[in-house]
């Protein structure tokens, strides 16, 4: 059950992405989504001997960093702007909410 929930948590940030990118043809936000996994991904490979809060929260950062700075290369905005880490942290917490699930379920 745990497992199941880990993947549907990873699986949003794609939703949202393929989503947006079905309603305007923009698919920045599935390149931010990608740029976000892959960052969680390494982190959770890179951190197997540490705790699960400490998973979480370098999940969380590392995601949310990548997204945001996958966007700000892609371009459209400025990097201040508050909808553009908006969006990252909420990449960035799904991704980190999923890691912490899977490491659960371990």
């Amino acid at each position: 059950m745990t497992r199941a929930l880990a993947i549907l948590f990873g699986a949003g940030p794609f939703v949202a992405a393929l989503i947006r990118a079905v309603q305007s043809g923009d698919l920045r936000m599935l390149w931010m989504a990608i740029g976000a996994f892959v960052v969680a991904a390494a982190v959770m490979v890179t951190t197997k001997r540490q705790t699960a809060i400490v998973v979480a929260a370098a999940t969380f950062v590392a995601a949310t960093l990548a997204a945001g700075i996958t966007r700000i290369v892609l371009g459209g905005q400025a990097p201040a702007a508050p909808g553009l880490w908006a969006v990252a942290g909420t990449f960035g917490l799904f991704f980190a909410i999923s890691a912490t699930l899977y490491r659960r379920s371990r």
